[in-house]
């Protein structure tokens, strides 16, 4: 059994929010299709020739959509400051044998089976164990002694899912 303990910051939630949603398709394709749909619509009334429109379409569908991926993150950070997290932003300690995890905090503990475990990503200062494609126990790198020991918790993660898978 491996034990690790670790406190929860406001950063790492902000990590887990950014590196997560660059990844989920749903939120991209909303913000992509929020782009299109006003770039052309501040493009359709111009009488420009249509390269000139489709480079300027490019542009600023890009831009707005950097802009609203930008304010759909800080509305999320926004959302997330409140004492209602406090259960999350706290110390936790999480234990890990052939059967799965045990997460433990002063308001609780729960335990989550391998074959529960849809998906195991290692971010530059995460790893992450994601039990539906919303939410992942949140592991930060700092929590172990050295880089070996983080991807050796990593591999053992990886091995125990690829073991259990389909049960």
């Amino acid at each position: 059994m491996k034990k690790i303990t670790y406190k929860i910051s406001f950063k790492d939630l902000a990590s887990f929010m950014w590196s997560h949603d660059l990844r989920s398709p749903g939120l991209i394709l909303i913000v992509s299709c929020a782009s299109f749909l006003i770039a052309f619509g501040i493009l359709v009334t111009t009488t420009e020739p249509i390269p000139f429109f489709l480079l300027s379409f490019v542009v600023v569908s890009g831009a707005v959509f950097i802009v609203t991926f930008l304010l759909a993150y800080l509305l999320a950070i926004l959302c997330m400051v409140s004492k209602a997290n406090r259960t999350f932003l706290c110390e936790h300690s999480i234990s890990i044998n052939e059967h799965g995890l045990t997460e433990e905090t002063k308001y609780g503990n729960s335990e989550t089976y391998w074959n529960a475990i849809s998906n195991i990503v290692k971010t530059k200062t995460h790893i992450l164990l994601y039990v539906t494609q919303l939410s992942a126990h949140i592991i930060p790198l700092r929590a172990f002694d050295n880089p070996e020991e983080a991807n050796e918790f990593y591999a053992f993660c990886k091995e125990m899912k690829a073991k259990h898978l389909g049960e």
